[in-house]
């Protein structure tokens, strides 16, 4: 089983360089870090992994926003299993080899996530079970924490391009209409709020393409949540 982790970054060497050392320290090693760099310069620290270990894939382009650079990566990612993994995320000790002896026969699984502040200090932290009723109106997965197969993606196809601000929340939404999830109450990656998150800097933009997704999927009702109720 491999993984893909698949990884968008844009001007935060720094950031990233940190997310590729919890990356790289993982106990499972079957995996790829696919990096997505549309920053302004090449990140030389990144080309230099790469040509050093065979399990690094960096692409630099100039693209167009998130769910871009993310379906760049889909379409670089050779494994069976991916995970959205920003620059800004940390995973935590294990979570791979976790994933891989637990996920079983599930298409997509979650855990929780640790909410840090700036100074890396735990805030709160982020994951419960689907309710895909509330999940409309609120989003509550936690984007580092999810992990989706292969059948999945063929599944639900690409990140929507349209969205650059609820893009995980979006294909979250998908996934949940498509199949059940397992959720795990372990700590699977850390979350670094920051002031150059998206969230901070576009809220009304953010706001507003939320509401849309809620529209989207207001009247969409999972099989596996309609069979539970008959």
């Amino acid at each position: 089983m491999k993984f893909s982790l698949l990884i968008p970054t844009k001007n935060r060497p720094h950031m990233l360089s940190t997310a590729m050392k919890h990356i790289m320290n993982q106990s499972y090693e079957n995996f790829e870090a696919v990096i997505v760099d549309d920053s302004q310069d090449r990140n030389e620290e990144m080309i230099s992994l790469s040509s050093k270990d065979a399990r690094v894939k960096y692409i630099y382009r100039h693209g167009n926003g998130i769910g871009s650079a993310m379906n760049d990566a889909l379409r670089a990612a050779t494994g069976d299993i991916f995970n959205w993994h920003n620059d800004d995320d940390f995973i935590a000790k294990r979570t791979l080899e976790f994933v891989a002896k637990n996920i079983g026969s599930a298409e997509w699984c979650y855990g929780i996530i640790i909410i840090m502040n700036r100074l890396r200090i735990p805030i709160g932290k982020m994951g419960r079970p689907l309710d895909y009723e509330v999940e409309k109106g609120h989003s509550t997965i936690p984007q580092p924490a999810v992990f989706w197969t292969r059948k999945a993606f063929d599944t639900v196809g690409f990140f929507d391009e349209s969205i650059d601000h609820v893009t995980d929340h979006e294909y979250w939404m998908r996934l949940g209409a498509a199949f059940e999830p397992k959720f795990f109450r372990k700590i699977f990656a850390y979350y670094f709020v920051h002031e150059d998150m998206g969230s901070k800097k576009f809220p009304e933009l953010k706001t507003e393409q939320f509401i849309a997704v809620r529209e989207k999927y207001r009247n969409v009702v999972p099989q596996y949540t309609a069979r539970r109720r008959t």
